[in-house]
Order: C-alpha cells, then sequence, then structure tokens
C-alpha cells in the first residue's frame, strides 16, 4: 500500500498503528540482566573491653570505723552516703541529681554544726569551692525552715551516726524546729 492511495484520515491512523507493528515485532526486546546479589558483608569484630587495672590494696581498702576517726569530715560523708544509698565516690563527684545534691547538703551540714569545720576545708574534702558550700548550706537551711521533715530526719540519722563513731554528741534538728534561727549563728 502506497501512502498516495489513502484518502481519510481514519485510514492514515491504520496505517501508522499497521507499521508501528511492524517495527515493534521486528525489534526484539532484550530482557535485562538481573543483578548481581551484593557480597556477603564481613562478619562483625568484637572487641573485648580491656581489662580493669588493679588498684593498689590501699586504694580498694574498705572504709572502716578506725579510718573514719582519723578523718571526721569523711565519716560524715560516709553516713550521707549511707542514708541516701549513695557510693562514697558519688558524694564527691559532679554529678547534680536531686538525691545526691540533697545528700550532699544534709552531709554539709551535720560537718558544719557537728565538727564546727571551715567551708574550705568541707569544700576540699568534697572537692568544690567554699562558696559552693556556703551555698549549700544555706539550701539545707531553707528546707529546715520550710518544715521539710524528711530532709530534718535524715539530717538527723547522719548526725546520730558521725557522733557516736566519733565520741561526740549531736542536738537533733528536728527538736530545734521550733527555734527558726536553728544554725544561723555560723553565717
Amino acid at each position: 500500500m502506497d501512502v498516495a492511495d489513502l484518502k481519510t484520515a481514519a485510514e492514515v491512523r491504520a496505517h501508522a498503528r499497521q507499521v508501528q507493528r511492524r517495527i515493534n515485532s521486528s525489534r526484539r526486546v532484550k530482557p535485562e540482566p538481573k543483578p548481581e546479589p551484593p557480597p556477603p558483608a564481613p562478619p562483625l569484630v568484637v572487641i573485648p573491653a580491656p581489662p580493669k587495672p588493679k588498684l593498689p590494696t590501699f586504694w580498694s581498702r574498705p572504709l572502716d570505723d578506725e579510718l573514719m576517726r582519723g578523718f571526721p569530715l569523711k565519716a560524715v560523708l560516709r553516713g550521707a552516703a549511707q542514708q541516701y544509698g549513695l557510693t562514697f565516690g558519688r558524694m564527691r563527684s559532679p554529678a547534680r541529681d536531686q538525691v545526691t545534691c540533697a545528700a550532699r547538703q544534709a552531709a554539709i551540714f551535720v560537718a558544719v554544726h557537728l565538727l564546727r569545720a571551715s567551708f574550705s576545708s568541707i569544700g576540699r574534702a568534697f572537692h568544690r569551692d567554699h562558696s559552693t558550700i556556703l551555698h549549700d548550706m544555706r539550701l539545707a537551711r531553707e528546707r529546715l525552715a520550710n518544715a521539710d521533715e524528711v530532709f530534718a530526719a535524715r539530717i538527723d540519722a547522719i548526725g546520730y551516726h558521725a557522733a557516736t563513731l566519733l565520741g561526740r554528741k549531736w542536738h537533733s534538728v528536728r527538736a530545734a524546729a521550733d527555734d527558726r534561727n536553728f544554725g544561723n549563728s555560723r553565717l
């Protein structure tokens, strides 16, 4: 069929479809090759943690009562750590969570009133500056002035523990709760 013999648009379209079919049938579509699977990943290598160094025996020695009598600030620290369920190192660490800060405040209050220690010596025992000790002392007094019974009970427990260990006398904070100026003679 010659293109000149086509008279209507419908005949032209039909002829175009035939030509297109012939072209498509002569072209063979090659299927695309399947991609090769990726190579298996190498097995994970687990590196074990290095062994903990062994500390000398005098570092890992337990904090016994005899040792605490020689260091009264450490006796107060240990009593506060036991009362709040913390470790001795946690009390001296830079941690600032609520429980640790409350334990430090209670221990500082007891150290000031039981031992009559200076803020700088308490600061050295706690790895803190003397102004931080002053601030914690003020916070402890505010909590006692606001009648925080749980805090007062814990201060008394720490005070009694340290006082018996050091052979001193502790005056209960709760007994002096009516006196709003308790302990203000220090500041």
